[in-house]
C-alpha cells in the first residue's frame, strides 16, 4: 500500500529550564500511545499552542513531505533514529551558557496515500520554496496538523530532545548532529 511521510523538525534556542521544554515534555507524557483520531487532533492543537509563542526562539528547521515509494522506509528510519537514544551525543560536559543551548521538537507522520490525510498534508505543504524556512511556515504546518484526518494516519510521533534540565546542543553541536536543519528566515 502506498504511503505518504511528513516530518517537521524545529530547533529552538532554549536553556535547560525553559518552559518550552517542560510544556512539550508534559504534552508527550500526558498523551496515550493509543490515541483516537480526536485525541490526536487535541494533542496537535495543544502542541501548536505551545510552539507558536516560542517561534521567536526558533533558530533552525527542516520539514518534508515524501510521496514516493520510499515514504514508509523514511518514516521507519526517522522513527528508529528518534527512538534510539544510544546515538544521542553526550552533552553533559557542555560548557556553553544555558542561553546558547537548543531544544529540538520533531513531528513525524505516516499516512495512506490517496486518503483525506494525504490530501490535507499535500495542501498544507503546498508552500512556495522561498517561504519554506520561515517561522510563519512552521505555524502554518502546525495548524494543518491539528485539522488532519487521523483516521488514515498509520503512525505518528512527537519527540523532544533533550529533556528538561538536560544540557542542549549548541549551534556548533547542531552543525554536526543535526545538519539537516537549516537556519530560519525572519517572519514578515
Amino acid at each position: 500500500m502506498a504511503r505518504t511521510f511528513f516530518n517537521l523538525q524545529m530547533a529552538f534556542l532554549s536553556p535547560p529550564d525553559d518552559e518550552l521544554r517542560k510544556r512539550v515534555r508534559d504534552l508527550i507524557v500526558s498523551s496515550d500511545a493509543r490515541q483516537t483520531a480526536d485525541e490526536k487532533r487535541i494533542m496537535y492543537t495543544r502542541l501548536r499552542r505551545i510552539i507558536v509563542p516560542a517561534l521567536p526562539q526558533l533558530q533552525r528547521v527542516a520539514w518534508d513531505l515524501v510521496r514516493t515509494d520510499r515514504a514508509e522506509s523514511d518514516y521507519q528510519e526517522w522513527y528508529a533514529d528518534l527512538e534510539d537514544v544510544s546515538d544521542v551525543p553526550d552533552l553533559s560536559a557542555n560548557q556553553a551558557t544555558p542561553t546558547e543551548q537548543h531544544t529540538i521538537v520533531t513531528v513525524i507522520l505516516l499516512a495512506e496515500r490517496g486518503t483525506n490525510a494525504d490530501k490535507e498534508l499535500g495542501d498544507m505543504c503546498d508552500i512556495p520554496e522561498a517561504l519554506w524556512l520561515w517561522r510563519s511556515t512552521c505555524s502554518r504546518l502546525l495548524a494543518g496538523l491539528k485539522d488532519l484526518s487521523f483516521t488514515s494516519v498509520h503512525g505518528d510521533g512527537l519527540y523532544l530532545q533533550p529533556a528538561p534540565g538536560q544540557p542542549g546542543p549548541t549551534a556548533a553541536d547542531m552543525d554536526e548532529g543535526w545538519d539537516n536543519l537549516a537556519l530560519v528566515n525572519e517572519s514578515p
